[in-house]
């Protein structure tokens, strides 16, 4: 118990209140990623918001980063860490899915949007995300969270 708190201590730095965007509308994952990068560089997160989305879309064309049950993890290929300014994850849902070559046909409502310095980071937040979005309870607060407190004490409260 000790060491899931020690992880959701962690998780939390990266994972601020006012990393979420909710509601957000896009035609296509294009303009997800767009949107998304945007945000990131009206929080000062990176300086170049077509710099992310490029090497995002780079990266979403090797193969998608969607892992199904409506949930898409979107990443660079490479970290830079000069380009991003603190490691930082957005959370973003879209009011209507989007189309994101999802393994399970489903359309995309609930994206990360990771932007870390290391593979330390990257693998602890991977792992961690996907083990929250396996949980259908935690799946459901994401999706009918009516407020960016919400979302944020679903992703930083230790669940069950």
């Amino acid at each position: 118990m000790l060491a899931l708190k020690r992880v959701i201590c962690h998780f939390e730095e990266y994972m601020r209140p006012e990393n979420i965007f909710l509601d957000f509308h896009a035609d296509n994952k294009y303009d997800a990623i767009r949107i998304l990068s945007e945000n990131a560089k009206d929080l000062k997160l990176v300086r170049d918001a077509r710099w992310l989305y490029e090497v995002v879309v780079a990266r979403e064309e090797l193969i998608s980063t969607a892992i199904g049950n409506g949930v898409a993890l979107l990443h660079p290929r490479h970290l830079h860490p000069s380009k991003i300014k603190a490691p930082s994850i957005l959370f973003g849902r879209s009011d209507d899915g989007v189309d994101f070559d999802a393994p399970d046909n489903k359309p995309v409502t609930i994206f990360f949007m990771l932007l870390l310095h290391n593979d330390k980071q990257h693998l602890f937040s991977l792992s961690y995300i996907s083990k929250l979005v396996q949980n259908p309870e935690v799946l459901e607060m994401f999706l009918n969270a009516t407020n960016t407190e919400e979302i944020h004490r679903a992703l930083t409260v230790i669940q069950g």
